[in-house]
């Protein structure tokens, strides 16, 4: 895979053309902006893999015997302290590219990413929710005012109403509002993490009114890392009355480990 990331934006704005693929700059011959062979090569989770069914970190398949086939499984952490989502379903490892493709899109606006993964990850839900019950709604992980104004647009956002459509569920907006900013969650350990998260987020009065409408939703992210942020949401989110929650991601970090 030649991966070209940097310039992308004004490589595809010079040629002003769709049908090049945003990873090698080649003609896709696809209904999407990305060829075969690079669609191919990034990193999806497999199928096959052993993973918790609540939070997707990876499971010691020596340790499970002959429970590793169970439909549920959950891994020491989700049985000792049970998180307020119920599920987490992301599409790839947070490995090369898509790290690159990601960071991209945030930091330099590069839509073009944002609208390949969520075709890809839109049309992975598709099929999966063929065989299992869907949310009835789709909620973004919100951003404080002061980052949202900074970077000019909320990426979890983009990804909830580009998915809306794929699933032909509402993606609701101003449910609920991130009260403060804090430290970067990147730069935090996973404790830092949960107290950084204490209180961060409050229901709106239009989000109270929502919520009694839809009783099982899915929030939105890019990346989950140790899932302290979806959880925080979660709870917010079943306080308010939700009975199920359930994550969605592109991609899910340190599954390996």
């Amino acid at each position: 895979m030649n991966i070209k990331l940097s310039g992308i934006r004004g490589i595809f704005k010079l040629l002003n053309y769709k049908g090049i693929c945003i990873l090698c700059l080649q003609r896709s011959n696809s209904t999407r902006d990305l060829c075969q062979p690079c669609e191919s090569d990034l990193p999806y989770l497999h199928p096959m893999q052993v993973a918790c069914q609540c939070c997707g970190a990876a499971l010691a398949i020596d340790t499970l015997g002959a429970n590793r086939n169970a439909p549920q499984l959950r891994c020491g952490e989700c049985l000792k302290n049970p998180p307020h989502f119920e599920q987490t379903i992301a599409l790839m490892e947070y490995q090369h590219p898509i790290d690159a493709m990601i960071q991209a899109l945030k930091l330099r606006h590069d839509f073009h990413f944002l609208n390949v993964l969520c075709s890809l990850l839109g049309h992975y839900l598709m099929e999966h929710y063929q065989h299992n019950p869907s949310p009835d709604a789709l909620i973004a992980v919100p951003l404080h005012h002061s980052k949202l104004a900074t970077r000019g647009f909320n990426q979890s956002q983009m990804m909830a109403r580009r998915l809306s459509r794929h699933l032909t569920i509402p993606a609701l907006d101003k449910v609920c509002l991130r009260q403060h900013s804090g430290p970067r969650q990147s730069e935090l350990s996973a404790q830092q993490r949960k107290r950084n998260l204490v209180d961060a987020f409050k229901l709106t009065p239009q989000g109270i009114k929502s919520l009694a409408l839809y009783p099982y939703v899915a929030i939105i992210d890019d990346v989950m890392t140790t899932g302290s942020t979806a959880n925080e949401l979660a709870k917010v989110l079943r306080e308010g009355g939700v009975r199920r929650v359930d994550v969605i991601c592109f991609a899910r970090t340190e599954l390996a480990e």
